[in-house]
């Protein structure tokens, strides 16, 4: 499940006008040990915010029709949080750790591919540019970073994780390109978020 955190607790929030409501809310998911209720909103806008801040596993979002946010505002808000959750289950399944320095770099260029697999075909000039600005380092730590982080983890995944993934093994002595990686999890996410 991607919703889980690392402690097996679902941190749950919610987006409810109410306050008897949020009050039940908050003792329905105290009672079951799985659940962990995490904060709860008073509007769209707000809950919107408070998911790009403090990132819960699931939200549960009711509101009055006018109190809602823009038209896309939270949806994009909760799709985004739903990209960033497959892609860290992905790169785990991998064998990358978070405490590498590309990891963060290499989540970022996956999910700009999931959304627009035409930047790939331009890795140098579009997601590194990009990617260098976010994190305040030039394009060329962003392509060693990423290239150290899939070379880590093609040591540690299992090979059939690599097998599902990519086509092929470490045990034919091919390890992916940075562009190949990027390319093959995107293809990989896309296809997964269509059979939805």
């Amino acid at each position: 499940m991607y919703g889980k955190q690392e402690d097996g607790i679902i941190r749950v929030a919610s987006a409810e006008s109410s306050r008897e409501m949020q009050n039940k809310l908050r003792a329905l998911f105290s009672k079951d040990g799985e659940t962990a209720f995490s904060w709860c909103a008073l509007d769209g806008e707000e809950a919107c915010r408070l998911i790009r801040e403090r990132r819960p596993d699931t939200v549960l979002l009711f509101f009055p029709k006018e109190q809602a946010p823009g038209p896309f505002g939270c949806a994009e808000a909760v799709s985004d949080l739903c990209l960033e959750q497959m892609i860290a289950a992905i790169l785990k399944e991998l064998g990358i750790s978070q405490r590498l320095k590309g990891y963060f770099c290499l989540k970022d260029a996956i999910a700009l591919s999931v959304r627009d697999m035409r930047v790939i075909n331009a890795i140098t000039k579009t997601i590194y540019p990009l990617i260098g600005e976010r994190y305040g380092i030039r394009k060329e730590c962003v392509e060693r970073n990423i290239r150290h982080a899939i070379r880590r983890g093609w040591e540690e995944a299992e090979p059939e994780r690599e097998l599902e993934y990519f086509g092929y093994t470490r045990n034919t002595g091919k390890k992916p390109a940075n562009s190949e990686f990027i390319a093959a999890v995107a293809d990989y996410i896309r296809m997964d978020l269509n059979q939805l």
